[in-house]
């Protein structure tokens, strides 16, 4: 088993694409998207592997941070229940946050 980089965490879900090696960068997820050219926006970037305008069809911020962090990261994105059911789709519905 390999160690995450230093500053860098091993998320809970496996990564948007899947990854099994992901490592969470971007440590404290904001409760919105990071804005262009932050150090936040820069992390997410790193933790997707490639740049935020190339993202694919229906990739969602929200979405990614539930599947990565699991559904303890509900209450990081502000509890907003539009985050969540946007979210369901990826995981195939049937997971209660609370």
């Amino acid at each position: 088993m390999t160690m995450p980089a230093e500053g860098t965490q091993e998320g809970e879900g496996s990564g948007s694409s899947g990854n099994s090696n992901f490592v969470v960068v971007l440590e404290n997820p904001p409760s919105e998207m990071p804005t262009l050219g932050t150090l936040q926006w820069a992390q997410l970037e790193e933790e997707i592997g490639g740049s935020l305008l190339e993202v694919s069809e229906g990739w969602t911020y929200e979405g990614h941070i539930l599947a990565t962090r699991g559904p303890s990261a509900y209450s990081n994105l502000g509890n907003r229940e539009e985050a969540f059911v946007n979210a369901l789709d990826m995981w195939g519905g049937g997971v209660n946050p609370k």
